[in-house]
């Protein structure tokens, strides 16, 4: 549905009090369809889950998913760089790598300086600087990984028991991880999509392992 063109469904939106789409309602309540962990719990469906990762686990894994994108961009041609992830949706190829590292920035922003976490706030456009050439895009991701692995050094267990705050409400930092990881990790598996649709064999590309118990749709796009 496209919201921008169906009224009904807009004012439906703004009493229920989202800002976005995909949501799932029941009744008067409603949840963001970001993060299949918190959509399991809203509809009692926990049970079919896997069991969540070792927080350390997963920090290893966010910073894999992160370099597998690296490698993703450097194996795209530069023309490719600026075609659509999809004929039908605007994203670039670009703004879809540099959204991916840009999720786990937002990530970090708010458990090293105590920003409110905003979901709508982590995009790029495509003429943004930091995108104007692959080494620009290089670059930034590999400041990003940085990053996250400096924080990683420094993350002792209990830490992710601290809360955070985000827009949907107070989280525990544990929560904000695994919804960061996947949230880049799907991004990751579109880019791969992407890559691989070419004909391409990318070495350091995403792989099974990169992926085994993170709760992502089965679907790429939805």
């Amino acid at each position: 549905m496209d919201v921008s063109r169906d009224p009904r469904a807009r004012t439906r939106l703004q009493a229920l009090g989202a800002r976005s789409l995909p949501i799932v309602v029941q009744g008067d309540r409603f949840i963001w369809a970001q993060n299949l962990r918190d959509l399991a719990a809203f509809l009692d469906l926990s049970d079919r889950l896997p069991q969540p990762l070792a927080d350390d686990e997963l920090i290893a894994r966010y910073a894999g998913v992160l370099r597998a994108v690296q490698r993703l961009v450097e194996a795209l041609p530069p023309d490719d760089l600026a075609a659509r992830v999809l004929p039908t949706r605007e994203r670039t190829n670009r703004t879809l790598a540099a959204h991916t590292h840009r999720i786990a920035e937002g990530f970090l922003d708010t458990v090293e300086h105590g920003w409110v976490h905003d979901p709508m706030d982590i995009d790029f456009e495509d003429a943004h600087p930091m995108l104007a050439t692959r080494d620009d895009m290089l670059a930034y991701g590999e400041r990003v990984i940085a990053r996250l692995e400096s924080w990683q050094a420094r993350f002792r267990p209990g830490m992710a028991d601290a809360v955070v705050q985000t827009t949907s409400g107070a989280q525990t930092l544990r929560w904000l991880l695994e919804r960061s990881t996947l949230h880049s990790a799907q991004h990751a598996r579109q880019l791969q999509s992407v890559v691989e649709g070419k004909g391409l064999v990318v070495e350091g590309a995403l792989t099974p392992q990169h992926l085994a118990g993170l709760p992502l749709p089965e679907r790429l796009f939805e």
